[in-house]
Parts: structure tokens; sequence; C-alpha cells
């Protein structure tokens, strides 16, 4: 029986890269191999589901696997994962010692339904008491000014099924931001774009206070969320990519959490919780004509993210260009466990079942989803 032919994309990874090479085969499968910037991808296989096996938004796909609408059946291989308390950005003339202190604060992002910004509001909402709804939300580019586009509210100030954005003022219109990875009709509101995009709706079940009276607007045009942040526009901004003022060292703009680290580690021994965002999966129509294609897709992808870590302990010549590489290693482990990047569905139940809960109570699924019902079967060849 020949092998059956499939196209796999991903981002550039050290734990994809022997599937990518060859070193690891997918039995049963002849794998053409495509290496996409992750966003880009996303967009792709939204619009046209281009690839067999692709890298995936969890909280997207989560979206819309409560919607029935979701072209992708998940394997537990988690790509992309990061704790994000390093990604709030404040100014520090406006008395934001602490989370708390973001309530009724003008926060910028690039788009409001990200797996990331699904896990700072659950984490804001959980550990300091803070709800979406406390803060002012702010959308538009990081570095590329936004350009001139509005599209009106669906109906009395909402935008999809309720969160709230503002009109434009009379002095600029409000843009949409020309984000740094999107392609065609870049949607502020998140990861869907190109797709449907869930909206924060305050009348499915859960949802409730987290998801109801959200103030989001958009940027004015010819502006960023950069350089409105150095200027004192914003009082915070939350993205995964420092903005370019605080690498410039501009004065009055610092991590909410300079020791970042000391702080997420924190959390995890605290929350024992690993943040996943992008999950892998599989176009419904092979899984379904191809059972064990599900179990050998996993096998391959935990082979390979072996062989990467491995490298992590080839220390008569180091395999990696990071001179304490081994202190590293030991140090991750002492935080996270032997496997500190781990697969499959009982080693992540907590952080799959939290992202759930977060969903639901932001008012992105209509029901709370179970973490068995977003796998697909892990049946071997």
């Amino acid at each position: 029986m020949s092998d059956v032919p499939i196209s796999i994309a991903s981002g550039e990874y050290d734990r994809i890269r022997a599937i990518r090479d060859g070193l690891v085969k997918v039995e049963g499968c002849a794998v053409t191999y495509h290496v996409v910037e992750p966003n880009q991808l996303f967009v792709r296989n939204l619009k046209n589901q281009e690839f067999d096996v692709s890298e995936m938004s969890f909280s997207t796909y989560i979206s819309l696997r409560d919607q029935g609408k979701a072209h992708y059946t998940a394997i537990p291989v988690f790509l992309s994962r990061a704790f994000r308390h390093s990604a709030i950005f404040v100014r520090t003339d406006r008395g934001i010692a602490s989370p708390t202190d973001l309530r009724g604060k003008h926060v910028g992002t690039s788009e409001y339904f990200t797996t990331m910004l699904v896990w700072m509001r659950g984490l804001l909402s959980d550990e300091y008491g803070v709800k979406p709804s406390d803060l002012r939300w702010r959308l538009g580019p990081l570095e590329q000014p936004a350009r001139e586009v509005w599209s009106p509210p669906l109906a009395d100030g909402a935008i999809g099924n309720g969160a709230t954005i503002s009109p434009p003022s009379p002095q600029s219109k409000s843009a949409v931001a020309d984000f740094d990875h999107s392609i065609e009709g870049p949607n502020p509101l998140g990861e869907g774009r190109g797709g449907p995009t869930p909206t924060p709706d305050p009348s499915l079940q859960g949802g409730g206070e987290h998801a109801t009276n959200i103030e989001i607007e958009a940027i004015p045009a010819g502006k960023t969320l950069a350089g409105m942040l150095a200027d004192g526009e914003l009082d915070a901004v939350f993205s995964a990519r420092p903005p370019s003022c605080f690498l410039r060292g501009v004065a009055g703009v610092d991590r909410l959490f300079p020791d970042y680290r000391a702080a997420e580690q924190a959390y995890y021994r605290k929350a024992g919780t690993y943040p996943l965002m992008h999950a892998v999966g599989i176009r419904n129509s092979l899984v379904e004509q191809h059972p064990w294609i599900a179990g050998n897709l996993f096998s391959a992808f935990a082979k390979a993210k072996e062989i990467a870590v491995a490298d992590f302990e080839k220390l008569s010549a180091f395999a990696l260009t990071l001179p304490w590489i081994e202190a590293e290693y030991r140090a991750t482990q002492a935080v996270l466990g032997p496997d500190i990047w781990p697969y499959g569905v009982e080693a992540n139940r907590k952080a799959i079942d939290t992202l759930c809960r977060y969903l639901h109570e932001q008012g992105f699924t209509k029901r709370r989803m179970g973490v068995d019902e977003l796998f697909a079967p892990l049946i071997p060849g």
C-alpha cells in the first residue's frame, strides 16, 4: 500500500525540524513540509484550508469547534506555548505598580481575540480580580501606522455579538490596523482574519460580567501603539513583541513585571498552568478517511521534539549557541518538571481546560468546551 501524500505547515521551530528535514518519518505518509510564518498560516487556512496538516491558533480552533465550523481536528501537539507576564508594558508615570492598577486605564493591543489575549485576560481575572470590562481597550498596529478604514458597527455600537466599539472621533477617522502579519482584510478583533471571528457575547451562558460593557476602540489613523505609549496617549500595551519605545529606552516606559521570569515561575508554581498557544490540526476529511493518521502524526511530532530537546544535553561541543545551556535547562526542569514542553492530553489537561473556561467566561464559546471533545483519537497505524 502506497504512502498517503500530505502537506504539513508550521512556523520554524527546532521541534519540527526533524520532520521537515526527513529525519523523522510520519509512518504511512509522504510528507511535503512548508514553513510559514504562523499568523500568515492562520489566515491561509481559515480562508482556503490550504494544508492537510497545520499549526493553528488554539483559541480560534476551540471557538470554531464550538460553532461546528472547524475544518480541522486537533491532535495534542502544542507547537507554541508561553507565559505572558512579559507582554505587559506600562507607563511608569500612571501609578501602575500592579495589575490591579490597570483598572480604568487605556490599554493598547493589536487584536482583541488572540490566544495570548485570552490567557492574559484570564490571568488578570483569576489572579488579580481585574475583569476585561475594567480596561479600556484600544486596538491598532504596534509599529506600522494604522490606515483609515471605518466599518460602521452592526447595530447600536455592537460588533458581532457583544463587544462595544466607540464611533470615530470628530477629529479623526477610526482606523483598522494594517497589521504586520495579516493578509487581505486584517481584522483587529482577532486571529480569525479571513474567516469567522468570534467576538465576546454577553448573552452566552458563562460569559456574564466577563463579556459585558467592554469598551473597544480602534486607534486613530496614522497612529501606532508604540508611539502612543511613548507619547503617553496609552497607559499600557499588551504585546508579545516589545514595542520599539521600550527597546529604545524611552523614559516612562517599562514592563509591569521587570523580573518577568520570576513572576511567571511563581504563577506556574501557584496555578500549575503552562499556557498553550498553538496546536496542530488535521483536515477533517483526511482524518475521517485515514483515522490512523492522527496517531502517526502525534508520534512523529513527539519524536521530533525529543530530538530537539536532546540538543540541550550535548555538552562536549554545544549544539546550541548558549554558553550556560545545561544550567538553563536544569533550572527550567526544576520548575516545569523533566518534560519542559509536554505533548498529549493528560500532561496538558489543566491548561486545556483552563483555556476552555477562559473562552467561555469571555463570551467566545456558547458553552464551556470539554477537553476530550477537542482531539482526534490517537489510533496507531
